[in-house]
């Protein structure tokens, strides 16, 4: 018996939910490979019409993907800290809050400081992105600049 024997595809129809739903688990659920990725994990395992054209357009149409893949917004791939030059670790220290997909507790907000000598990254799950509730979270008092004392943070 070949693989091609033992192999198992699910023939979807057309359906706009039935093809939405497995858009989503495939593209979102797999961590939001490129079109190609999600094409291939979706041809071992099921099939409709228009297939590769519909992940095209999903992929290309997702809102993190966008965020993430394209210089210039959000977290594209750009050079960081470039103008900072710092040269000795902790001279310098840059901090950001960044906004993920709600977590199962609802906390989406991450507060994240990097050593820009060093690289070192600490990422901190935070309530919000207010500065208030930052300094006053009781669970971040260890991590604040009782811990290190940067000369500069930015």
């Amino acid at each position: 018996m070949t693989e091609l024997d033992t192999r198992v595809q699910i023939v979807l129809c057309s359906s706009y939910v039935a093809v939405a739903t497995v858009l989503k688990l495939a593209h979102d659920g797999a961590g939001h490979q490129g079109s190609d990725r999600t094409l291939q994990l979706l041809r071992r395992r099921c099939y409709w019409p228009q297939m590769a054209d519909d992940v095209q357009k999903y992929c290309n149409q997702c809102h993190r993907c966008q965020i993430a893949k394209k210089p210039g917004i959000g977290i594209g791939v750009h050079q960081t800290q470039g103008h900072l030059l710092a040269t000795a670790p902790l001279e310098i220290v840059a901090m950001d809050f960044i906004k993920l997909e709600p977590a199962s507790d609802g906390g989406e907000d991450v507060l994240v400081l990097k050593d820009v000598f060093t690289k070192w990254t600490m990422a901190i799950p935070t309530r919000d992105q207010l500065a208030m509730s930052v300094t006053m979270d009781p669970s971040l008092q260890g991590t604040s600049t009782t811990s290190f004392r940067p000369r500069q943070v930015f």
